[in-house]
This record gives structure tokens, C-alpha cells and sequence, in this order.
């Protein structure tokens, strides 16, 4: 197949050359078979490329015909849909071979547009056409961000110039008269009317890969230049990509379509090219909090590297939240040698998640919303974009910027969401465990606990951070049954590192005492769940040692908890306190220092 593929690039090289370089009316400077050979190892070029894909960590490149799965693509994208939209199509890729359209492709960091690409190629090469209007035959693929914006001159050189043609910078008889030089082919060829020939003659498929990475000092003109080279063009097909956020102009006469989440049917698929035991993975993850995450390629295939190499995902989500940020606000674009450069000076990655923390905790708690409008995003905007050194007025450029360079959060077409519910709630968490603790966290708790319970985890101090909460008397008030349940067992899935702190057992106890007495078999099973974390066993017999414990009857299920640790050093304490701890978790305690514990029986 390979030899095949090979010898058909060389004869769709051959045909261009011999209707291009080779026509009488050209007189270039250079042999023919040297521009042959130029355009044959070009096409080769744009064949190997299309083979794989790969990021930084994987061991070996992933094959793209056997390691990647088709997309799907709305016809309208999400920024112009309405909440009732009826009219969006779902597309698929030989679909776009069906017309002689020109399109855009857009999506979000990672949502597979470049992959999309590799497969189009592979298709356009490997497969014969299905439909009277796929008469395309050459890739020539354009990665805009190797376009040098100081060495650009127009679109026309930039293709000549990848492709590998020769070319002449100046024409010197024009510089000679002071007229504007022209960009020519070795031997006085017109490079844009030359290119434009080769295109239509070659029947070409022309992709402009990352609209959004060209040098915003150029940007305008490429846009322009693409959009007067599609009028031009009648037998080449043009294929773009952009991300969603960076799509801030119309290119008249093309066609917009977006690449759509990941559906589980696509994730089960690409789970199973890349790991033996998709189902067990799935399974898995269905019962994390994280799982939103993999509705899109580069997200997913994070955590399928991480799955393979240690045959399970991490025991902490934050360790995964953590990864996730990173990747997108920072390593995505590294990996490909992209520097997204902002406006805003020292709005770097880090000012970024701090600036996005701080936003997402306005939301979650101020305005209490994944979704919000532009007028909710200014108003919280301007709450905060001082201690950002942020201009008061440009809340939707700087929404725009971070959609553009990162895809947290993205634009829809009733106003703008955080990309992912679980990302939305570590931002937020992240703001509350940099913040001065206070008693509002018990309203943090009532409205939306997750956060608190992220926080927690992501502290340096789960331990203290857990029981400064729960042993807090107007905070520890707020918990009740409709709110107790969801918190903790948020917290069971967090698995946040606690040390051993009797402050931490008592707090178990404490809460203990609340649930245990009321018999709410849900809450029940979530502290039995939480009694079972690393350290939580030893802290509160770490605890009972402070504590005078009361045995009741032999028919009794719980013993009484009387602390006795002093009061200055624990004022949280209240004087003569007893509580109630079930028998069965007191016996699970039971060890080879159970002596030291200070047992009466009644």
C-alpha cells in the first residue's frame, strides 16, 4: 500500500510540473526535473506528516489511520446557536468533499481541528472519490504558524516559499526605477499568478492550518489574501482551521462548521485504540468528578497516557485539575512551538489562573452561574481587574484572549460558560484555599460545596483545613441533610491527603455525633466512607486519647465521648460536651495502644 500511495504522489507531481514548469510560455532558469523533484519531495512531506500524532510524554507517535476516530461537526457553530437551534446539521468529514465550497473549521484547544487535517489527507490520497464534485487530487497543506512575519510578503511567497520553490526576493529592473519591487520564480515567472496555476492545475485540496496562530501584525492581511484567493480559485477547494475564540471576522463565501464534543460512543473508540482495557478505564472514570473533561480529543488522550502508564488514573482528581490548567493555559501550545503573546503585560499563565480563579469564584458564589452573560461577565470583570492591573473596560477582549490562548472559557450564543464544570469548580476552589479563611465558607458550603470540598484537597493542610470547618461552631451550624451528603461525599472523591491530627479525629467524631444519631442511612454510609480515609482511623484514636469514653450497655450501638483536653489550647470546646460514636467504628480502632484509652463503663 505504502509503494502505492508513493508512486501516486509522483505522478500527481509529474501531471502539475508538466502543465505548469513545463509549458512554452515559461522560461524558468532551472530544469524542469528539478522542480519535479521539489514538488514530489513537498507532497511526500505533507504524506508523512499526515501519518501521525504525537505530544510530549507518549512513547512512541500514535498511526492516524488506525489511533484516531472521525469527527463530527455542527453546521452552525455554538457562539451563533440559540438555546432551541433546529437548524444545525451534523457533518461528517467526507461530507466536506461533496461541494466545492471553501470552509472553516473551528474549535477549542485540543478539540482535534489539525488532526482533523491529517485525516482529510489521508482520505484525499488513500481513498477514490465518492461524489461527482471530489475532483481534488494534491494536499497542499499551510501551517501558518511558520509564516515569519517579518520575512511575509503575501500569501502567494509564503506558499511558494514551503513548498520549496525557487524564488527571487527582488526583481532588480523594477528596483531600479524606483517602482515596487516584484516577488518572483528564479527566471521571471509572476510568483501569484505562477501559484495560482499550480493550484488549479494540480486540482488541489489547499489547507491554511491555524488562522489563530499567525502573528497578529500580519493577521488582517492573510485573512484578506485567503479570502480574495477563494474568489479566484475555481478548481481548488480551500479547508481552514481557527480556534473558536479567534474567530473574529467573516471570510466571505466560506462555509463555518465546528468540531462537537466528543460523544461516549467516540470515547469508548478511542479509549480502545489506545489502552487494552477500555471498558475497565470507562468504568473508572465514569465516577469521577473529572469525566466532563472528555468531550474533547487532546483532554481525553491526557488521561488515557496517564491510565496506560500506571494502569489507573491518579488517586487525587486535583492531580488531574492541576495537569489539565497546565496543559492548557501553558504546555499545549510549547509542545508545538507556539508563543501566544498578550496584550496585556505580565498577563502571563500564572497571572492567568490566578485571574480565572478569582472570576470563576465570582461566578460560582457571587452570581451563582456556569452560564453568564456579557453584562455578568463585565460586572464581575470590574470587581476584579484591578488587582489584575487589567484595563476596566476591556472585560470581553480579555474574555476573547483567554477563549483564544486556552479555551477555559469559551463563547456561546447567549453569552459565554466555563469550557467544563469541573475545571470551573477547581478555579473556584483554587481562589478560596489562597483566601483568608473566614466564616463565609459556610456559605461557600450551603450555596455550593464542591469548591470547599476541592479546597480542602488542594490545601497544604487538608487535615487542619477539614477540621478548622467542621469544629467551628457557625460554620459547622450550616450543615444539615441537604447539604452534609453532597459535601462529603464531594470529599470522598477529592481524597484529600490527611496527616494524623486529633483535631481531624475529633471533627470525625463530631460529625459522627450529628448524622449517626439522626439514622440518615445516606449521610451514615458517606462518614463510614470518610472514617475509611488514609490517617482518619488513627487521628481519632489519636483523638480518644484526649477523650474519657463511656461504655453503655452491651445492647447499646454507640459509647459516649466526653473530651477532656484543655480548654485554652482547644477553645472550640464546649464544656461538658458529650458525643456519640457508634460501637462498630470504635472497635475497628481497637489496637496494640488501646490501653492508653480512658474507658469507664456505665
Amino acid at each position: 500500500m505504502e509503494t502505492i500511495i508513493i508512486e501516486t504522489l509522483k505522478i500527481i507531481a509529474k501531471s502539475a510540473s508538466e502543465r505548469i514548469f513545463k509549458s512554452k510560455d515559461r522560461k524558468f532558469k532551472i530544469d524542469y526535473s528539478e522542480l519535479e523533484s521539489i514538488f514530489n519531495r513537498y507532497l511526500n512531506s505533507v504524506y508523512r506528516w499526515s501519518e501521525i500524532l504525537q505530544f510530549i510524554g507518549m512513547e512512541s507517535p500514535k498511526d492516524i489511520d488506525t489511533d484516531s476516530i472521525e469527527l463530527n461537526f455542527h453546521s452552525i457553530p455554538r457562539r451563533f446557536r440559540g438555546k432551541n437551534d433546529t437548524y444545525t446539521m451534523l457533518l461528517s468529514e467526507k461530507d466536506i468533499f461533496k461541494n466545492r465550497d471553501p470552509y472553516i473549521i473551528l474549535g477549542d484547544p485540543g478539540a482535534g481541528k489539525t488532526t482533523t487535517i491529517k485525516r482529510l489527507i489521508r482520505i484525499l490520497i488513500r481513498e477514490e472519490p465518492t461524489d461527482q464534485n471530489d475532483t481534488y487530487r494534491t494536499p497542499i497543506v499551510i501551517r501558518l504558524r511558520e509564516i515569519n512575519e517579518k520575512k511575509f510578503k503575501n500569501i502567494y511567497h509564503s506558499m511558494a516559499s514551503i513548498i520549496g520553490f525557487p524564488i527571487l526576493e527582488l526583481d532588480e529592473d523594477t528596483s531600479k526605477n524606483n517602482e515596487t519591487p516584484k516577488i518572483i520564480f528564479r527566471g521571471g515567472a509572476d510568483i501569484k499568478q505562477t501559484m495560482i496555476d499550480i493550484l488549479e492545475n494540480s486540482n488541489s485540496l489547499l489547507f491554511f492550518d491555524g488562522l489563530d496562530e499567525v502573528s497578529d501584525s500580519i493577521r488582517n492581511q492573510i485573512f484578506s489574501q485567503i479570502e480574495n484567493l477563494s474568489l479566484i480559485l475555481q478548481n481548488t477547494k480551500i479547508i481552514a482551521t481557527c480556534r473558536s475564540g479567534e474567530y473574529y471576522r467573516n471570510l466571505n463565501g466560506f462555509r463555518v462548521l465546528e468540531i462537537t464534543p466528543l460523544s461516549e460512543k467516540q470515547i469508548l473508540d478511542i479509549a480502545t485504540y489506545w489502552i487494552d482495557n477500555p471498558n475497565a478505564f470507562i468504568k473508572s472514570l465514569k465516577g469521577l468528578p473529572y469525566f466532563d473533561i472528555t468531550d474533547r480529543p487532546l483532554l481525553l488522550t491526557n488521561l488515557l497516557f496517564l491510565y496506560k502508564r500506571s494502569g489507573s488514573l491518579p488517586e487525587q482528581p486535583s492531580l488531574v485539575y492541576k495537569r489539565i490548567i497546565r496543559l492548557l493555559l501553558e504546555e499545549w501550545d510549547e509542545q508545538r512551538g507556539i508563543k501566544r503573546i498578550s496584550k496585556y503585560s505580565q498577563f502571563d499563565s500564572e497571572r492567568k489562573l490566578d485571574f480565572l480563579s478569582s472570576l470563576s469564584f465570582h461566578l460560582t458564589y457571587r452570581i451563582r452561574t456556569k452560564t453568564f452573560s456579557l453584562g455578568l461577565l463585565e460586572n464581575c470583570y470590574k470587581n476584579i481587574c484591578s488587582a489584575f492591573n487589567l484595563p476596566q473596560d476591556e472585560a470581553e477582549q480579555v474574555a476573547r484572549e483567554i477563549e483564544t490562548h486556552n479555551g477555559i472559557i469559551i463563547r456561546t450564543g447567549d453569552g459565554y460558560e466555563f469550557s467544563h464544570l469541573s475545571i470551573q469548580e477547581f478555579l473556584a476552589a483554587n481562589h478560596i484555599v489562597k483566601s483568608p479563611y473566614s466564616i463565609v465558607l459556610k456559605d461557600y458550603i450551603t450555596l455550593f460545596p464542591s469548591p470547599v470540598a476541592i479546597a480542602i484537597s488542594i490545601s497544604s493542610e487538608p487535615s487542619k483545613w477539614f477540621a478548622g470547618i467542621i469544629l467551628n461552631d457557625e460554620i459547622f451550624s450550616c450543615l444539615n441533610e441537604n447539604n452534609i451528603g453532597s459535601f462529603l461525599d464531594r470529599l470522598s472523591y477529592e481524597l484529600p491527603s490527611f496527616s494524623i491530627d486529633s483535631e481531624l479525629g475529633y471533627a470525625i467524631i463530631k460529625l459522627f455525633n450529628l448524622f449517626w444519631s439522626q439514622q440518615n442511612e445516606s449521610s451514615n454510609a458517606i462518614i463510614i466512607k470518610l472514617s475509611e480515609f488514609r490517617n482518619v482511623k488513627e487521628s481519632i484514636l489519636k483523638a480518644l486519647h484526649n477523650c474519657l469514653i463511656i461504655l453503655k450497655g452491651t445492647e447499646s450501638d454507640y459509647l459516649e465521648i466526653k473530651p477532656v483536653w484543655d480548654r485554652t489550647k482547644f477553645p472550640y470546646f464546649k464544656p461538658n460536651e458529650q458525643l456519640k460514636l457508634p460501637k462498630e467504628i470504635f472497635l475497628s480502632l481497637i489496637n496494640k495502644n488501646s490501653h492508653l484509652l480512658r474507658i469507664v463503663t456505665e
